[in-house]
């Protein structure tokens, strides 16, 4: 079973996502932070400047609850995780990040909805005492 490993970032759990630019073909790695609560059919929460630059194509807009409130654009992204030979073709929620007070270093938010594509997800504490997330596929 291929597994990835990422140490967690500033003591919170993050993976690190490639997404595939929709013009000349570019890879940019993202740190994003896992938030299993945030569920629906959207899989990430990205700057409205990523949005634009990752999309594949225009999605719904949707009304949404919790960090964020009211309708937002969505966009379908290509994300990978190269060491998993992970590819695919998901829905970003275009957000102005500052309404998420996230931590310098992270670039958005990956939600049920990717993690639930893969077999097995989760933190993990390691002989260390520190702590890691993890994501395994079949």
């Amino acid at each position: 079973m291929p597994v990835a490993h990422f140490a967690f970032f500033q003591q919170l759990p993050t993976v690190l996502a490639t997404f595939h630019t929709s013009g000349p073909r570019e890879a940019i790695v993202r740190r994003l932070l896992v938030d299993s609560g945030f569920t629906g059919k959207s899989a990430f929460v990205l700057s409205t400047d990523d949005c634009e630059r990752f999309r594949q194509r225009h999605a719904p807009p949707s009304q949404v609850t919790g960090a964020l409130v009211g309708a937002h654009e969505r966009v379908w992204v290509r994300c990978s995780v190269a060491t998993l030979e992970f590819d695919a073709t998901l829905v970003a929620i275009s957000s102005d990040l500052a309404s998420c007070s996230l931590p310098a270093g992270i670039d958005g938010l990956a939600g049920l909805a990717f993690l639930s594509k893969f077999h097995r997800w989760g933190a993990e504490r390691l002989p260390s005492s520190d702590w890691e997330f993890v994501l395994a596929t079949v």
